[in-house]
């Protein structure tokens, strides 16, 4: 198994095993794993992705943690559904 694959694999596994958690935590609509993508451009990088629906609003909110960088090593992404995106 490449490392890339490790790593998706563990990200799965997180997401399967504390998706959840990770929403309510954090404010997310929904989570995923996917490629991480850097001023809109997709890179090669597996990560955490949370799907919000507004990524200012879910910033301000207090109620809510702030979503880290990474997840137990893995890195992770905000996407903002208020433009249209809508996960598949």
């Amino acid at each position: 198994m490449s490392e890339e694959d490790e790593l998706e694999s563990r990200a799965e596994k997180i997401v399967i095993e504390r998706g959840d958690e990770l929403i309510k935590k954090y404010g997310a609509e929904t989570v995923g794993v996917g490629l991480k993508q850097i001023n809109g451009e997709i890179t090669n990088q597996i990560a955490i992705i949370f799907f919000v629906k507004n990524k200012a609003v879910a910033l301000q909110n207090e109620e809510l943690q702030e979503i880290p960088d990474n997840i137990d090593g893995i890195p992770t992404d905000v996407i903002d559904m208020s433009s249209g995106f809508k996960p598949t």
